[in-house]
């Protein structure tokens, strides 16, 4: 049984420790504070976005040359863009391209083909085909077999404007006569430029004609595969084979019609020009303010008709061995007011900050070559929370990445080209905020008193303290009742 008096110390017991685990719960938060969030001064240089159009939810922009090469970050990790409350908005980087789908219809001329199926000496099989026009054609080997049946029909089929197709073949809609009963066939189609050699395109593709009372299936259409790419599916000339199943007679092909298509890609690109400086053994060192990583490098040279050996190196950083790129011969020719130059160097996104090039057994005499990293453009699109003006930022070191997936910034939306995105242009004037030193690493502060640590260790030690001496009494209470 419990009495009264200890039922009132296991209260104060209770309350003791309810007091001492808030007091604890309270430190530990102060002692987990996070770290508060950027602000604008926190940032190097900042620009002002001039939106070409009101009130719309997103608006893109194209990172220009500028903020790459004051960034503190090669991946751009440190930009931010702030409403005119100083509040940073959600945005995505994504790669500057445009994808266009482009098709053309094309018109065949049908020419049918006869043939006689020969035996060379050596062994090797081979078809005469040969149309009304006098046009002859020679097929070798496994083609040839293909097509000596006698349930095949073969035609030559050329394009009207008779060149070469602009865009891939994707597609071939043949048209036969109405059919009396049901029509089944299989078809081939080969290629060629020249008339001599026929690569096979697709073999024995399902041609359909059938009924069955009121209902009609109908089945014309040659799909060609997406991995015939190429001159092949770009060729002046297509041989056709129509062959019957079970030994019909195959249809009669009245008309040719062809769907080319093609997606082009288009990127945007972003060029830097590096800074020469002549080195103390002749070369020269070719410098970027900070490392970006580039899709090539081009080169060019103002005298006319020069032919220039050299050696290319670089590295990523301005200290450190150099790394063999390439031995290249630039040039600059003019033939006829027509000028000829080399090409550039492909890099596949290579970290570069210098270039040095040494001239091998020739001179540039007092104009060394110009040379121009080009890297593909980034789109920066954001939300337009808050209120105008927009304010674009860069250059934090100690800035995280802040970037959303382009599927998250616009949720249910998927945008092949961004065109339908209203553009924003980065104003030219520059606003310097933090300034360089928002560049480096933050220099390390002596650390400060620890007055969260000791006040912790402090409640801690209270807190023994205390319950020790609610021990003590309760234990010496008990003691006092026993006797």
């Amino acid at each position: 049984m419990i009495t009264g008096k200890k039922a009132a110390l296991r209260r104060k017991w209770h309350t003791g420790a309810v007091l001492l685990a808030a007091v604890l719960t309270s430190v530990t938060t102060l002692s987990r504070a996070d770290t508060p969030a950027k602000t604008l001064n926190d940032f190097n240089q900042g620009a002002e976005l001039q939106l070409r159009a009101e009130n719309a939810p997103f608006y893109r922009l194209t990172v220009p040359d500028n903020v790459w090469l004051n960034s503190a970050w090669p991946d751009l990790r440190d930009i931010r863009i702030f409403d005119s409350s100083g509040t940073p908005v959600p945005m995505s980087l994504t790669a500057a391209k445009q994808v266009k789908d482009e098709s053309a219809r094309v018109r065949f001329v049908i020419y049918p083909l006869s043939q006689s199926r020969t035996e060379e000496q050596d062994g090797n099989r081979k078809i005469r085909l040969k149309a009304d026009n006098g046009t002859e054609l020679t097929i070798y080997n496994d083609s040839a077999d293909s097509l000596a049946s006698p349930s095949t029909a073969t035609y030559l089929l050329v394009p009207d404007n008779k060149q070469q197709l602009p865009l891939p073949l994707r597609e071939v809609t043949l048209n036969w006569p109405q059919q009396t009963g049901n029509m089944q066939a299989k078809a081939s189609l080969f290629s060629s430029d020249d008339k001599q050699n026929w690569s096979p395109v697709i073999l024995d593709v399902p041609l359909m004609d059938l009924k069955s009372g009121e209902d009609a299936l109908l089945a014309q259409q040659i799909k060609i595969p997406g991995y015939i790419s190429g001159d092949e599916s770009r060729a002046k000339y297509w041989l056709l084979s129509v062959t019957g199943d079970n030994n019909q007679a195959p249809p009669q092909i009245t008309t040719a019609e062809g769907m080319s298509s093609r997606t082009v890609e288009r990127r945007e690109v972003n060029r830097f020009d590096f800074v020469p400086a002549k080195d103390t053994d002749g070369s020269m060192i070719y410098s970027l303010p900070n490392t970006q990583s580039l899709s090539r490098l081009d080169f060019h040279i103002d005298r006319e008709n020069t032919v220039l050996p050299v050696r290319i190196e670089y590295r990523s950083g301005t200290e450190g061995n150099w790394l063999p790129l390439d031995n290249k011969v630039l040039y600059s020719l003019v033939s006829d007011d027509a000028e000829n130059r080399n090409s550039n160097i492909r890099l596949n996104d290579l970290p570069v900050r210098q270039v040095r090039l040494t001239a091998i057994n020739s001179s540039w005499r007092e104009t060394p070559p110009k040379v121009t990293g080009v890297k593909y453009a980034q789109y920066l699109t954001f939300n337009a929370q808050g209120s105008a003006p927009y304010l674009l930022v860069w250059g934090a070191h100690d800035a995280n990445g802040a970037f959303l997936l382009l599927s998250q910034l616009l949720p249910g939306n998927n945008l092949n080209n961004q065109d339908a995105i209203p553009r924003a242009d980065v104003s030219e004037k520059v606003v310097t905020l933090g300034g360089e030193a928002k560049l480096l690493p933050a220099p390390e502060a002596p650390p400060p008193f620890a007055w969260k640590t000791w006040l912790l260790w402090g409640v801690l030690v209270a807190g023994v303290v205390i319950l020790g001496l609610f021990a003590v009494r309760l234990l010496k209470e008990m003691k006092t009742e026993q006797k």
